[in-house]
């Protein structure tokens, strides 16, 4: 019942009551705790004088001590026995609550609901005795008005008397005396009002300034325990700091003492260990390096000259046969190697003669001698050859080690004879200090479209070539619709590879696992894989022209069914800009985007080259190649015609953190899809308005960021920048650069507020956005020549992958360039902000 009655005024008590009830809880749970640490304390004390006097009692006092305790503890233990019996008692009370009856617990509920209604009618009963005793004290204060108006009610009866006595009151004396009080009645009402305003004042600020008188004992009740508590620590700490007895050492001094008589005794036992030791100084050649001679040397700076070393012109490790002398008998094994007879290597003719081998014929019959073998002691090249056998094995061997380090050294006589202006001209250009000139003969008809470093191998390049614009020197390369050429940047004079395509291709793209997978995508919606370490030697049916044999694509999907039904605009491998990097480990695998829409996944497979099998379902797949490819999965049909249904799409790209979300450039925007059917947000970026029901602001390229891969920059075809942020749909950075389309972007691999850009007529830009000024770029060149044409794409190298910072540049005329990039494209960070986004 009270516990009642408490928590229901705890729930009705105001805001200044609760607080004060706190306050006071508090100070009687401080005042417990210093009462309980004080009896600990004397309890302590107690005992200390106890047992110091439990030392000197006599025996009749220990007998009547024990007496006493004996009687103490059997009082402790009734009283244990009483709590005990209490305890049951409520107990007691608790099982029978439950084990009554239905009636019996409607019984005790009214009796209790009864209980608290009349606790509640005496609460009420208390408050209204509060009221009356408020209006009590209000009365006394109103003593003078109350007396005022008893002493006008005389007055009031004597004029009304008069009034009956003299019969009938006239009409004007009526208006006058009920006008009069009126106005003493409102004289009166103001003048209660203001004594009630004026109580309720008074006792506001009596209960303002109990309030103060009440904060003021609690901070000083508080000043005092937070004293008493520092001394009783101080007390504390001084007792725990001294030692038992009469000493004033402390603890940390004897701790120092200690400290100090261990490291004397350790001092005196290294320096006798010390005396017993005697060192001796031992030394060693960790590198022996002989003197370089001169070839030495020469391969060492072998690098520098733009060379690779091909071979070595020394019989092959498996046609080595090692030899050795005993000293009971001598073996000898001779190994010999059939070579062409004009080179004048032939062992067994030659072993028994003497150096001169022309007859002495004379000047002008010395050629004739030759053409007629007329070689002194030294039969005709038919009977020669009719009387040794031939090891044919042994000489394809030969010439295929001898070839390449004579191509190699015919190109570098080339070289010396060109001079040095050759391999590389001075630059014109504001962003370079030399340059390269990469050109193919057979190519020269055909404009450059798209041209790409390697990502595993930088030093070799990729460039894409279209239809023919006139007839070439080459009848056979000109029947296929498109070319890809693969440039070694160390040799400007003939390219690696003649990748050919009997399709229009459009895009490309180099596998960022494998150095030697090519893709491209076509007009026609196939797409193309080349594996660049097939020997040339099965591509000689699709023509060659000098020295380089036509390649034509290990596999083509263009004979299965379920490719793209529209024109393919971009090809890419699944996550390769993420910023874990790839593993070679996994099956990669391509994505390619055509012109509606539709976004298909390729998984790249290779064949087991032992089983050596050809299966009828491999359709497409070239003789002796072992890449295929497999559609693996494609978007379901609501989210593709959600995305392409009439619209046009012209660009894709991969978000750094996640391989399964992708941003597509379409005609609305550029649309942030996941793979696997998850929501993407923001699904849209960028403005979306149309004009006449044509989009306005329809982006042509997007690009992520190298180094920071929270943004990505998208190029629209009204010539504008925008930088957006992955998490935003608006964007951070509008630029407006150009009246014409841009068509290429890439970050810097070095910097990451760094942009290069190229728009439709050839105009290169260079943009630092973390600039103060980002709306002008750091440089802005066109790049025509009617030599070469406008420039129609540009890459850089992957970022930390190239020897020097460059850039390739590929125009018109099918001519590209590598440029060496000068220190103006790499502005000081005195007056940058990289921090602004």
């Amino acid at each position: 019942m009270g516990d009642g009655a408490v928590k229901k005024s705890k729930r009705d008590e105001t805001e200044e009551e609760r607080r004060a009830r706190k306050d006071r809880e508090r100070a009687e749970r401080k005042l417990r705790e210093q009462n309980e640490a004080e009896k600990l304390a004397q309890v302590a004390d107690g005992d200390k004088r106890e047992r110091k006097h439990k030392r000197d009692e006599t025996e009749e006092e220990r007998h009547a001590r024990k007496e006493r305790e004996r009687a103490e503890r059997k009082e402790r233990e009734r009283e244990r026995e009483r709590r005990a019996g209490a305890a049951e008692g409520g107990s007691r009370e608790r099982m029978h609550k439950r084990d009554e009856t239905e009636e019996e617990r409607h019984a005790r509920k009214e009796r209790e609901r009864a209980e608290r209604k009349e606790r509640e009618r005496a609460k009420e009963r208390q408050e209204q005795q509060e009221n009356s005793d408020n209006e009590d004290v209000i009365k006394k204060s109103f003593v003078h008005d109350d007396t005022v108006l008893d002493d006008e009610l005389p007055t009031w009866h004597l004029e009304s008397n008069e009034a009956k006595t003299s019969g009938v009151m006239p009409g004007w004396k009526k208006d006058e005396l009920s006008a009069a009080m009126e106005v003493e009645n409102r004289a009166i009402r103001h003048a209660v009002d203001e004594a009630r305003e004026a109580a309720r004042r008074e006792e506001r600020r009596r209960a303002e300034e109990e309030r103060e008188s009440e904060a003021i004992e609690r901070r000083e009740k508080r000043r005092k325990e937070r004293e008493e508590k520092k001394l009783r620590r101080s007390q504390m700490s001084d007792i725990s700091g001294t030692v038992v007895g009469k000493s004033t050492i402390g603890v940390s001094d004897l701790q120092r003492q200690g400290y100090r008589a261990q490291f004397e005794k350790d001092l005196q036992r290294a320096t006798a260990l010390r005396r017993l030791v005697d060192m001796d100084d031992v030394s060693a050649a960790l590198v022996d390096v002989p003197p370089q001679s001169q070839y030495d040397m020469y391969i060492r700076n072998f690098g520098d000259m733009g060379r690779k070393q091909t071979g070595v012109q020394v019989p092959a490790e498996e046609d080595l046969i090692d030899f050795e002398v005993q000293a009971e008998r001598v073996r000898v094994r001779h190994r010999a190697v059939e070579v062409p007879r004009d080179l004048g290597l032939c062992p067994e003719n030659s072993a028994d003669r003497p150096m001169q081998l022309v007859r002495d014929l004379g000047q002008d019959n010395v050629g004739e001698a030759l053409e007629n073998n007329e070689v002194m002691g030294e039969p005709s090249l038919s009977n020669v050859s009719s009387s040794r056998v031939i090891d044919s094995t042994l000489l394809a061997s030969f010439l295929g080690r001898v070839f390449p380090v004579m191509q190699a050294i015919l190109d570098e006589n080339d070289e010396e004879r060109a001079g040095p202006e050759a391999l590389g001209s001075k630059s014109e250009t504001q962003f370079s200090t030399s340059y390269t000139t990469f050109s193919c003969v057979a190519t020269c008809n055909r404009p450059v479209l798209k041209v790409l470093f390697n990502p595993c191998a930088p030093a070799y390049l990729a460039v894409l070539h279209g239809a023919v614009g006139g007839e070439g020197p080459s009848m056979e390369l000109d029947r296929y619709l498109s070319v890809i050429v693969i440039w070694n940047v160390y040799d400007s004079f003939s390219p690696e590879k003649i990748l050919v395509s009997p399709s229009l291709l459009t895009s490309i793209c180099m596998s960022p696992r494998w150095p030697y997978l090519v893709y491209a995508g076509a007009e026609d919606g196939s797409l193309y894989v080349w594996d660049t370490r097939e020997p040339e030697r099965n591509h000689f049916t699709a023509g060659c022209f000098q020295r380089n044999a036509f390649r034509l694509p290990s596999f083509a999907t263009s004979w299965q069914t379920g490719n793209h039904m529209a024109s393919i605009v971009a090809i890419a491998v699944a996550g390769y800009n993420t910023v874990v990097g790839v593993r070679k480990d996994e099956n990669e695998q391509l994505v390619s985007l055509d012109a509606t829409g539709e976004t298909y996944f390729w998984v790249v497979n290779e064949k087991d080259q032992s089983k050596g099998a050809i299966s009828d379902t491999e359709n497409g797949l070239n003789m002796f190649s072992t890449v295929r490819l497999f559609l693996a999965t494609s978007k379901c049909e609501s989210r593709v015609n959600a995305l392409s249904m009439n619209q046009e799409c012209f660009a894709l790209d991969f978000v750094p953190t996640d391989p399964s979300h992708y941003v597509v450039a379409c005609s609305e925007g550029v649309r942030h899809i996941s793979r696997f059917g998850s929501i993407a947000a923001p699904s849209l970026y960028g403005p979306c308005s149309l004009f006449f029901a044509r989009p306005v602001a329809v982006p042509s390229c997007v690009r992520y960021g190298t180094v920071d891969s929270r943004i990505f920059v998208v190029g629209y075809d009204d010539g504008t920048l925008r930088l957006y942020l992955h998490t935003d749909a608006a964007p951070q950075l509008s630029i407006p650069l150009s009246n014409h389309s841009v068509k290429e972007m890439r970050f810097s691999g070095c910097d990451k507020w760094l942009l290069w850009l190229l728009d439709a007529s050839g105009t290169l830009f260079l943009l630092d956005l973390a600039k103060k000024e980002k709306e002008f770029p750091v440089l802005s060149q066109t790049l025509l020549n009617p030599e070469t044409g406008s420039c129609s794409c540009f890459d850089i190298p992957p970022e930390g992958k190239a020897d020097n910072r460059a850039i390739v540049l590929g125009f018109e005329k099918g001519l590209i360039q590598l440029h060496t990039l000068s220190d103006f494209t790499h502005p000081p960070s005195s007056d940058r902000e990289e921090h602004w986004l």
